[in-house]
């Protein structure tokens, strides 16, 4: 019969690691930090705001904040400030939220922000863009964006 030694004490634990996120000058932050300057970002519209409509449908009541190019794409661009960017926020109306994260249905073409945040995106993730640009049907929009 083969003994066991019973287990030594747990060593331990590592620091945890904070997980950083790199913007596009080279410096990396902290989810917390994101959060911070997003916060910040998101009152400053808020006290700056003109009005509480919607931007993609001035008839509708503005009530949910969302980017133009997702947090999540920032992060993986490497272009992590734009999360807090004001020109990468919208404070929109919860169906033109999702209808602009739902790019593939092709709807967000008829909000009336879309050459303003298709320019956006094509300055900043052309990958992103070109995928919303093949979604477009009105020629109109199509060649103000191109």
């Amino acid at each position: 019969m083969i003994r066991l030694k019973p287990p030594g004490p747990d060593p331990k634990p590592d620091k945890k690691r904070k997980i950083t996120y790199k913007c596009s000058d080279g410096t990396r932050v902290t989810q917390d930090q994101i959060d911070r300057m997003l916060t910040a970002a998101r009152k400053i519209m808020r006290n700056n705001a003109t009005s509480s409509k919607c931007k993609a449908y001035p008839d509708l009541e503005a009530n949910d904040f969302d980017h133009t190019i997702s947090q999540s794409r920032c992060k993986e661009l490497g272009k992590t400030e734009l999360i807090w960017n004001p020109d990468n926020m919208e404070f929109s109306s919860r169906i033109a939220h999702m209808e602009w994260e739902r790019y593939r249905s092709g709807v967000f073409e008829e909000h009336q922000n879309v050459v303003r945040r298709m320019l956006f995106v094509k300055k900043h993730d052309p990958e992103g863009f070109e995928k919303r640009y093949q979604q477009l049907s009105n020629y109109r929009i199509m060649k103000a964006v191109k």
